[in-house]
């Protein structure tokens, strides 16, 4: 399906690609491609054979940050405020895997959307800032709030208040993405994590990364507590019994979600 701002495609039977394309803003996220990213994802959700999406930009940019145009609008009242409120939560909501393949730019409203996604692959050309300092204004969409939990309160610190831009091999360094890899390289590793998934049992990826987001959301302790309860709800699963069996019986557990 091919859209003013995004190309979304099923590339496996278990995975929806989802590329931003608006190529003349160096896909900038407007409204319109907020709002179809969140809208896709929660399709995604939906489907019972999809396991993974991947959030993939073009050569030049992953996404060079939010719609300056639309920002503008904010004093005059007709900023969108509930439709990207509404898209970005759709985007947190989302229960399954995300992958973002990144080359090129990945600047504010774009290193947002990338830290969204639960694994992220960069490849050498890709570039990662929080520019919103330069424009007098701040970031919007968890730029101050989740760039310091991944990184740090330092480097948080020094993107946020100086807006310089990262390269890849640094965000690698400070731990800002998951693997660095070539360039080009980028969207085929995450078809081959996407294709590793694929084997897995669904239940137990969302159970995985639900546990793993409440680490940063709640308190240790009561973290814990949540983690035990996802874990002997799971172990008490279809697809537990199915993979505790096939380990014992030496064989290639046949997951059922």
């Amino acid at each position: 399906m091919i859209t003013e701002t995004l190309i979304v495609r099923d590339i496996s039977n278990s995975t929806v690609q989802i590329q931003l394309h608006r190529p003349e803003a160096y896909n900038a996220l407007n409204t319109e491609m907020l709002c179809a990213i969140g809208k896709h994802l929660e399709e995604a959700d939906k489907r019972e054979n999809i396991q993974c999406v991947i959030l993939v930009g073009d050569e030049r940019a992953f996404a060079a940050g939010a719609d300056v145009s639309e920002i503008k609008k904010i004093n005059t009242g007709n900023y969108p405020e509930d439709e990207r409120r509404e898209a970005w939560q759709q985007i947190r909501n989302f229960r399954k895997p995300i992958i973002a393949a990144i080359n090129g730019f990945a600047f504010g409203g774009g290193c947002e959307l990338a830290m969204h996604a639960d694994i992220l692959i960069a490849s050498k050309t890709a570039q990662f800032a929080q520019p919103e300092v330069k424009l007098g204004l701040m970031p919007g969409a968890g730029g101050s709030q989740y760039l310091p939990s991944r990184v740090g309160k330092a480097a948080a610190m020094l993107m946020n208040l100086t807006g310089m831009k990262i390269d890849a091999q640094k965000a690698l360094d400070i731990g800002l993405i998951s693997e660095l890899v070539d360039s080009d390289n980028a969207l085929p590793r995450a078809l081959e994590l996407s294709e590793r998934m694929s084997s897995m049992s669904q239940s137990a990826l969302i159970a995985n990364k639900s546990s793993i987001l409440r680490s940063y959301e709640l308190g240790q302790s009561e973290a814990l507590m949540k983690e035990r309860a996802l874990f002997l709800e799971q172990a008490c699963s279809a697809d537990a019994i199915e993979g505790i069996n096939a380990f014992l019986e030496k064989r290639k557990p046949q997951f059922n979600s």
